[in-house]
């Protein structure tokens, strides 16, 4: 037998509420659960900043008082170098800048002297090509 008129309306302003009912209660879930994440997120990233605030100071500090400096290095990172360290750094720009002034220097004249080598070469060849 099937359902009345008034049966069917009654069930289905019933099973309406409780439709709206479940939409509600999992709306609420999902703004709590939202809310509580959000917290814990922020409240997470601000740990975060704290730690890497101290472990900046107390590495700093650990550097300074050890004699370490800071320096960047030739792919723009900042290091710590030791006093061992920064020793051997000198060491090697010192012998640079000393080997650096007994190396023979290309005199503007030879410069000038391949230039003109090379332009004569290259006419040479595009007239090659313009003869064929």
């Amino acid at each position: 037998m099937g359902l009345s008129d008034d049966d069917r309306r009654t069930f289905a302003e019933q099973f309406l509420e409780e439709l709206e009912a479940e939409h509600v209660r999992r709306e609420h879930h999902a703004i709590d659960r939202k809310r509580r994440r959000s917290a814990r997120s922020r409240g997470q990233t601000q740990r975060e900043h704290d730690i890497n605030t101290l472990r900046d100071e107390v590495r700093t500090k650990y550097y300074d008082e050890r004699g370490y400096q800071q320096q960047v290095d030739q792919t723009g990172r900042t290091v710590w170098l030791s006093p061992a360290e920064q020793e051997l750094h000198q060491s090697r720009r010192r012998r640079r800048h000393r080997l650096k002034g007994h190396l023979p220097k290309t005199p503007t004249q030879i410069r000038e002297v391949i230039l003109f080598g090379v332009m004569c070469a290259v006419a040479v060849i595009i007239g090659l090509m313009l003869a064929h």
